[in-house]
């Protein structure tokens, strides 16, 4: 099977990486071309536009950053549609409007071409290990027909319900993920505040009703002033702020998801965009 992939950044290039070690023919694009010079050597071929990975191949997945890079990779002058190729199905793993992304299906779905929508969480380690996190909705039997796909760079793969599905289900992730790391961030605070051993008491808090896996990896960061980026505190204030246009669309009233949209969007206007989202914890004067 023949694949097209546009978006290589952090969690993208690992994900088209696997997709190359599992056998797969690849293309990929990206805007800025060089990111794709460690794939071009590991065997894919380069197109130069989003289209150009469309022109022969049979899937073409996505991972951009926000609503309109997908607009413009699926319908813009030099997109996926523009191309005529040979594109049964588009996959899109970023995280973008669930109502955008149903739109976008059904104007894919005029063409000819099924898209499922299949965001992923396990941050730049799950992306590089291949044990992803996907949430999928769409066409069930594309789904069906592109598992392989899926299971070559994710261990944890769902078929959540019609176009929409995986994104509302990562919505709902993001808002969870997002409560909890301001817990871990507030919970540190008090215990350096305190004076107590904070090794030991995290520890010990670790193993008993407040144990997470956002606990487990972040707060040895936090503690080690390591903010490097695994997932962008920018990136993850769009993603609440898109969890917010889903409330409102619903018709839902989530206090706890408008208060940590408010700590990240804020966290941005800081200048902590481009930290991992354990830099939440610097919005803080300890």
């Amino acid at each position: 099977m023949k694949i097209g992939f546009v978006g290589l950044g952090i969690m993208g290039l690992p994900m088209a990486k696997n997709l190359i070690a599992s056998g797969y023919d690849v293309t990929v694009y990206n805007r800025t071309q060089s990111k794709c010079d460690a794939l071009a050597e590991q065997g894919a071929k380069v197109a130069d536009t989003p289209g150009g990975v469309a022109v022969d191949a049979e899937v073409v997945m996505l991972c951009v950053s926000d609503t309109p890079d997908v607009d413009s990779v699926l319908f813009g002058a030099e997109g996926i549609v523009s191309a005529k190729g040979t594109v049964k199905t588009v996959i899109d793993t970023s995280t973008i409007s669930p109502m955008q992304s149903e739109s976008f299906a059904a104007r894919l779905r005029d063409q000819g071409i099924e898209m499922l929508d299949a965001p992923v969480s396990g941050g730049q380690k799950g992306a590089e290990d291949g044990t992803l996190t996907i949430m999928v909705g769409g066409n069930e039997q594309a789904f069906a027909h592109c598992s392989a796909l899926f299971d070559a760079i994710g261990k944890n793969v769902r078929y959540v319900g019609p176009n929409g599905s995986g994104l509302k289900a990562k919505m709902a992730n993001q808002v969870m993920v997002g409560i909890t790391l301001l817990a871990t961030v507030e919970g540190i605070r008090i215990l350096q505040r305190s004076g107590v051993n904070v090794d030991e008491a995290l520890n010990l808090i670790g193993s008993g009703a407040a144990k997470s896996a956002l606990l487990e990896k972040y707060a040895p960061k936090i503690l080690a002033q390591d903010y490097a980026p695994g997932f962008r505190i920018k990136l993850m204030s769009k993603d609440l702020r898109l969890a917010s246009e889903l409330a409102v669309d619903l018709g839902m009233d989530l206090p706890g998801l408008d208060l940590v949209q408010e700590m990240f969007a804020g966290a941005e206007k800081e200048g902590l965009g481009d930290l991992g989202t354990q830099g939440l914890y610097k919005l803080f004067d300890n």
